[in-house]
């Protein structure tokens, strides 16, 4: 019994883990509370029918009562077909939107948690959460609270009514319940154990097969079509072992549980049955319908131990979710400040004494950086592989916290910034950028859904992209594929060139966003940058001096720290590391392209 007390505790805590999601649906759980309750009276009163019909139809024959009998068997279906109508439509409205509010809480928990959360965790692990783990949830308001707490139900008052018509066969009876708890609770130990290495292996396969997919063509050039295979089978191999064995224990927890009702104990009540109709303590019907409740009192535990053995199958992602949902998101943003009234006189972005470890334990990524950003400025920060450049920008997207020092934005504080406000103000070009399966057009728009089509072409025409375009059959049309698989590396990039231009972004960052494109275009991108308007400002990540040598300030990274700061022929001339980091690429200063802000 304590393995029953602990298994309905577990069930107990994880509906309460769902607790936020299940408050809004109360009224519907109540509905389906009461269906429940209407199905289990109903079902009690079809036995006693048939007991009326062996005693007094049969033995007595007492033809009048069949027609009282047929009339009550009739009314008892209609009744339950109408309940069960009403059960399954209630309770599949009820389920379905429990489901969806918890996958809708993980997909924002997803969107909001912590890098360092993140990066521990692969993407066939995050979509398994999203996808099959949610199931489990499903499973758990609609079999393991309803049905689980039906059958319990049921199985207690199909006691009560086996006492009533003999107590020495219902103590008989009842006897062997605590062995099918015991049979299950051992058993499903080990498919739980078994579900959890299953659940493991699937999301490996899950992460490495998606980006097996996406990473065709490389397979193809280096030669890996053999290693991938062999991969693949040994993933399936696993996996096809591990649910074998869980079938197995389903099986076996099934065998055990029909061979002690059919072979044990039913064949001992038709025993002690028949001699207690033999002394008259009972009658022939008495017996039939105390077999019939004894019938649906093992049916539902049967019942009972198939839910269990389901949900010691389903706790590893039930854990799973329920962690991920009781994580605190990482914005940690306090009561919103509005801007000020007149921000010109501030720096549209600030850097204060900031300092940022990935891990407490290891050494500094920065220290102490301290720098100022003016309204429609362009600055580039520059410095070896290492030195901390992509996590300034990670800090000001608020991707990551600082540990010490501040950052502001328009004069606030980066953490009293609302989200889409943040989001609205920063425009981001990645050296591999996000391309999706859709045309160009739609991927372009994703910057600005409201922007008309000229202003699209505008923007592809500012990004270099208008004479490619212009050689497709389809025009803007044109559906580029999954990750822009028919475009460059360098048409990539225009693309997101041309999608941030199109933004409303009053900051543009652009982490090595012209790294693939020939030298011509991208001093026509840079001549489109140095153009905009002087209300937005651009920040360039670059190890090209062809993309940084623009920049009205470049800030010099080393060892997690600025070195050194200004313009481009000032750190020539001064600065060693400087020079060292371009010289073999680029050999001189070469010209400067002014600025021309409007």
């Amino acid at each position: 019994m304590k393995k029953l007390q602990h298994s309905i505790r577990l069930k107990l805590h994880y509906i309460k883990a769902f607790k936020a999601e299940l408050q809004p649906r109360r009224y519907e759980l109540g509905m389906l509370a009461g269906f429940k309750v209407l199905l289990l009276g109903l079902g009690l009163v079809s036995p006693l029918l048939f007991k009326l019909l062996i005693d007094r139809v049969i033995v007595q024959q007492d033809l009048k009562a069949l027609w009282l009998i047929c009339s009550g068997y009739a009314a008892v279906y209609i009744m339950q077909s109408a309940v069960t109508g009403g059960q399954t439509f209630v309770g599949n409205k009820f389920t379905n939107r429990v489901t969806f509010a918890v996958r809708t809480a993980l997909w924002d928990r997803y969107l909001n948690m912590p890098l360092s959360t993140y990066c521990q965790l692969n993407t066939g692990d995050l979509k398994g959460r999203i996808d099959q783990d949610t199931d489990a949830v499903d499973r758990l308001f609609k079999v393991q609270l309803m049905e689980y707490a039906y059958s319990f139900a049921y199985l207690l008052a199909g006691a009560a009514m086996m006492a009533v018509f003999s107590w020495k066969l219902a103590l008989v009876a009842l006897l062997m319940v605590p062995v099918s708890f015991w049979i299950t609770s051992k058993l499903g130990i080990r498919a739980r154990e078994v579900s959890t290495s299953y659940r493991q292996i699937y999301g490996e396969y899950e992460g490495w097969l998606q980006q097996s997919i996406q990473s065709w063509r490389e397979i193809k050039i280096n030669r890996m079509e053999k290693r991938s295979s062999l991969k693949f089978t040994g993933y399936w191999h696993a996996m096809s072992k591990v649910f074998f064995q869980k079938e197995m224990y389903w099986f076996l927890n099934r065998v055990l549980q029909e061979f002690k009702d059919l072979f044990i104990t039913r064949m001992n009540l038709y025993f002690l049955g028949g001699l207690l109709i033999f002394h008259g303590e009972m009658t022939i019907g008495g017996l039939l319908v105390f077999m019939k409740y004894y019938e649906m009192l093992f049916t539902q535990l049967r019942a009972i131990n198939d839910f269990d053995m389901q949900f010691n199958g389903d706790v590893p992602g039930l854990e799973k979710i329920s962690s991920m949902l009781a994580e605190t998101p990482d914005t940690k943003n306090t009561t919103r400040v509005k801007p000020a009234a007149d921000q010109n006189h501030l720096p549209v972005l600030q850097f204060k004494n900031v300092s940022f470890y990935y891990n407490v334990e290891g050494s500094a990524v920065l220290r102490d950086i301290s720098f100022a950003v003016q309204p429609g400025a362009r600055i580039a920060i520059v410095g070896r592989s290492g030195s901390g450049k992509s996590t300034i920008i990670k800090l000001m997207l608020r991707i990551c916290q600082p540990f010490h020092g501040s950052i502001q934005l328009g004069g606030r504080e980066l953490q009293q910034i609302g989200e889409a406000e943040l989001r609205k103000s920063f425009g981001v070009v990645m050296q591999n950028p996000a391309i999706f399966n859709m045309s160009i057009l739609e991927n372009v728009k994703l910057a600005r859904p409201a922007a008309s089509t000229a202003e699209i072409k505008e923007a592809c025409r500012l990004a270099e992209m208008e004479e490619y375009i212009g050689k497709l059959t389809h025009g803007y049309d044109t559906v580029i594929g999954e990750k822009g698989v028919q475009l460059s590396g360098g048409q990539k990039q225009r693309l997101a060139l041309a999608r941030v231009l199109l933004s409303d972004a009053k900051i543009i960052i652009l982490d090595e966003a012209t790294s693939m494109l020939d030298h011509i275009t991208e001093a026509a991108v840079h001549q489109t940058f140095a153009k905009l308007p002087s209300d937005r400002t651009v920040i360039i990540i670059a190890h090209r001096l062809s993309s940084v040598m623009y920049a009205d300030e470049i800030l010099l990274l080393d060892n997690g720290q600025i070195a050194d700061q200004g313009k481009h022929q000032k750190l020539w001339m001064e600065n060693t590391l400087y020079r060292l980091l371009f010289e073999n690429g680029a050999g001189s200063s070469g010209p400067v392209v002014a600025a021309n802000r409007t």
